[in-house]
């Protein structure tokens, strides 16, 4: 008698098998990769055979006295499958989680890693970006099998969209929150929540930028102190203040940093003051350099031209001796 198969399990498949059924064509999700296949003859005998599963489709024929094909469909993983293993967060129109300054090459080998899939990256401006970082706003198509999705990219803390998070996106944050701008789409859910920003912002701005430079006194003379006052002002509230103060020549150099965070909505102008006591005569020079602003009429830092002063040091006078002539000195006795 020959020895035919009587029975063909299959683990993690529901599958029924009938003795009069030659063929069966059969599919399993992307997640299951390997399955054992076990049939049993009629000595009563069974053999196993454990296979592993590419994606699409696998066939597998067992033959003794009859023969079975068994085709196997692994499906391409879902595109939800797929983000959620590449270390972002995602819904049905947002792809979130991605730090600042994450080049797009990461996400992608992420993704190509778990099963190869095409995936294409865009800017706000819908231009394929093929390098770079991600930015607040991009855009991502991905197309698994049959399915395909997109999605947009946000990055927390990137409120203006160009993939740092710094003083420019609190900015962003200030000027929507006292309504000087109305960010729409991806911008305004960014704005939503990222709101919390502001209460750690650090800011400044300026519309007419304006600078001056005064000193206590312009001619002083060595060992005496003098003050320099550097005035920074805008038309509009200003948010946030970057720059330095220098002073240099006759024994002097140093200096301070003119730096200012502020979310008051209600500041127009700051004064910051330096003082310094020269040691030598000459020539000291106070300049403001890097001088830059964010103000309420802007996201962008507006910078500001270098400003100088010159203050001159002297040596202090020499007064002589009076002297008196010989007679005029008798004529006093």
């Amino acid at each position: 008698e020959d020895n035919v198969i009587k029975n063909i399990t299959i683990d993690k498949i529901d599958f029924d098998f009938s003795l009069g059924v030659y063929t069966y064509d059969l599919e399993v999700p992307f997640e299951v990769d390997k399955i054992m296949i076990t049939y049993y003859l009629s000595d009563n005998t069974k053999k196993d055979n454990e296979v592993n599963l590419i994606v699409g489709n696998n066939e597998f024929n067992i033959s003794s006295s009859n023969n079975y094909k068994i085709n196997i469909l692994r499906k391409s993983p879902s595109i939800s499958y797929l983000l959620s293993n590449s270390g972002v967060k995602h819904n049905d129109k947002y792809i979130s989680g991605i730090k600042a300054n994450t080049t797009i090459d990461s996400l992608i080998n992420n993704i190509s890693s778990i099963n190869a899939t095409l995936v294409k990256i865009f800017d706000a401006k819908g231009n394929s970006k093929v390098s770079g970082i991600f930015k607040t706003g991009d855009k991502v198509n991905i197309k698994s099998g049959d399915e395909e999705a997109n999605f947009e990219v946000i990055i927390y803390g990137d409120i203006n969209g160009d993939g740092v998070i710094d003083k420019l996106d609190a900015a962003s944050v200030l000027r929507q929150y006292y309504k000087y701008v109305n960010y729409d789409g991806v911008y305004k859910m960014k704005k939503k929540l990222l709101l919390f920003v502001m209460f750690f912002a650090f800011i400044s701005r300026v519309d007419a930028l304006g600078i001056s430079i005064n000193s206590s006194s312009y001619s002083i003379t060595k060992g005496n102190n003098v003050k320099v006052s550097v005035q920074i002002s805008s038309e509009n509230p200003i948010f946030f203040i970057e720059g330095t103060l220098k002073c240099s020549g006759a024994s002097v150099n140093g200096g301070i940093d003119l730096n200012f965070d502020n979310t008051s909505n209600n500041v127009y102008s700051k004064t910051y003051t330096y003082s310094f006591t020269p040691s030598s005569s000459g020539v000291v020079t106070c300049t403001s350099k890097g001088v830059r602003l964010i103000d309420t009429s802007s996201d962008a830092w507006r910078n500001i031209q270098d400003k100088s002063i010159s203050i001159t040091v002297r040596e202090p006078a020499v007064i002589p001796p009076k002297s008196y002539s010989s007679n005029n000195y008798l004529k006093s006795l």
